[in-house]
């Protein structure tokens, strides 16, 4: 079909990708040098796209599809209208008829893929024009944020997200669960909302996520536990507020993980000076902590009844326990 694009004539029509890839080939710029526009082929991601099209479930897609293929005639092209705009278009026999502006990648890979594929074709343009048309193709073209991206994976895996995507799926449920700290907090990308300030990315957070259950204690544990583990972690360090103050004035102790390695009575005190109960010392420094790294901790009180001590648990215990909450590991503490 002849029509136009803005002031540019065009053909537009659908054809195999086989067909496209013989007469076409892609002008790539060469450093030093005034000739081509296109950048550096990445082979990885054209035979990603050559995969996808034979299993479009590897980027969780039921279907295969992909935007139209930009071309600029090299040799003459005649087109036989036979109304209307529409007609037959015949492009020589030549690998160099077409030059590729928009879809390298796309037939790097699929010169024997019978099926097709939408081309939008301009005719005649001179280097200037077409190296102007590469350039505002892809330097004005806007990209996904990642969280956005991390946001609609999860949607299309659907009920296979736990398995699959475990750290995924639990930031996605730190932002929906309303009795989570982070409820309504996450960035996950598109329009922003009014409302509670995004204090956290989503791709931050589910990155976050995927180091605390990394351990080895949480491999064989399941969704529900995850989660558990993951929500009581953020519980005691609740991103709503700076801090939380304890009972009767005193200072939340923390204790050591009971897989960590304990320090011999001649060895020094390499955690000396952090905040006890007597309130001395700097506050220590958090770090997120891994699962191997974490207890569940359910209070104790000392005998003047007012010191929230904390007891280490299995960090997997805690869906059963139903109370506590993960110990903070300082950062200058040794593990």
């Amino acid at each position: 079909m002849k029509g136009e694009a803005l002031d540019y004539a065009v053909y537009t029509g659908f054809a195999p990708l086989k067909t496209l890839a013989k007469i076409s080939f892609p002008d790539r710029a060469v450093m030093d040098a005034a000739e081509g526009a296109q950048r550096e082929l990445k082979r990885a991601h054209a035979k990603e796209f050559a995969k996808f099209i034979q299993n479009p479930g590897i980027l969780n897609a039921k279907k295969a599809t992909a935007p139209p293929l930009i071309f600029n005639t090299r040799v003459k092209a005649r087109f036989h209208e036979t109304e209307d705009g529409v007609g037959t278009l015949t492009i020589p026999d030549d690998d160099h008829a077409l030059a590729q502006v928009d879809g390298q990648h796309r037939l790097a890979e699929t010169g024997n893929v019978e099926k097709s594929l939408p081309f939008v074709i301009y005719q005649d343009l001179d280097r200037t024009e077409e190296v102007a048309l590469f350039t505002i193709i892809n330097d004005k073209h806007e990209g996904l944020t990642k969280s956005l991206v991390d946001k609609n994976r999860a949607q299309l895996l659907g009920e296979e997200l736990p398995e699959k995507e475990p750290h995924l799926d639990i930031a996605v449920k730190l932002n929906e669960d309303k009795k989570s700290p982070w409820y309504h907090l996450v960035d996950t990308g598109g329009e922003k909302t009014p409302g509670n300030k995004r204090r956290v990315t989503l791709r931050s957070l589910q990155e976050a996520t995927r180091e605390m259950i990394s351990g080895p204690r949480c491999q064989n544990a399941s969704s529900a536990k995850k989660f558990a583990v993951v929500m009581n972690f953020w519980c005691v360090r609740s991103p709503r507020s700076a801090g939380t103050s304890s009972r009767s004035g005193s200072v939340p102790v923390t204790t050591r993980p009971r897989c960590s390695r304990r320090r011999s009575p001649s060895s020094p005190r390499r955690h000396e000076g952090l905040r006890g109960v007597e309130g001395k010392g700097p506050r220590p420094r958090y770090r997120p902590a891994r699962c191997r790294d974490l207890g569940v901790a359910g209070e104790m009180t000392d005998a003047r009844g007012d010191s929230p001590h904390r007891a280490v648990r299995n960090p997997v215990s805690v869906a059963s326990a139903g109370r506590g909450h993960l110990v903070e590991v300082p950062a200058n503490l040794p593990i």
